[in-house]
């Protein structure tokens, strides 16, 4: 989802509980209350696999396998360990997904030279 996708959704959702709360105070309020108890627990989930950059971005590809910034999020991980092997498994799947992502060949590009020393 967008930026303006998001700021989209929330101006909808905050006109739908001003229409709502003229109407019927007592639910609106219970709504919005369900609303934001739901994000306060997904947000206390998430920050579960925030024990650094690398359960970060593990978790992210449990969640997103076929998203190439995740691939090469996990393979940049990688590559820092120097893993090469799982570095470069990483960076050949972001490949195949999007061969255009720019940040990719300079990352592919970095993975060469370690290769080589």
């Amino acid at each position: 989802m967008g930026v303006s996708a998001f700021r989209g959704f929330c101006l909808l959702f905050g006109l739908a509980y001003d229409w709502l709360a003229e109407r019927q105070r007592t639910v609106a309020v219970v709504l919005l209350s369900v609303v934001a108890v739901a994000m306060s627990v997904r947000t206390v989930i998430r920050n579960r696999d925030w024990k650094g950059n690398f359960s970060l971005v593990m978790a992210a590809e449990r969640a997103y396998p076929q998203s190439v910034r995740v691939q090469h999020a996990v393979g940049l991980e990688y590559l820092k360990i120097g893993d090469i092997a799982r570095a470069e498994q990483h960076f050949e799947a972001a490949e195949r997904i999007d061969r255009d992502y720019p940040h990719l060949q300079l990352s592919m590009a970095t993975l060469a030279v370690q290769a080589a020393t």
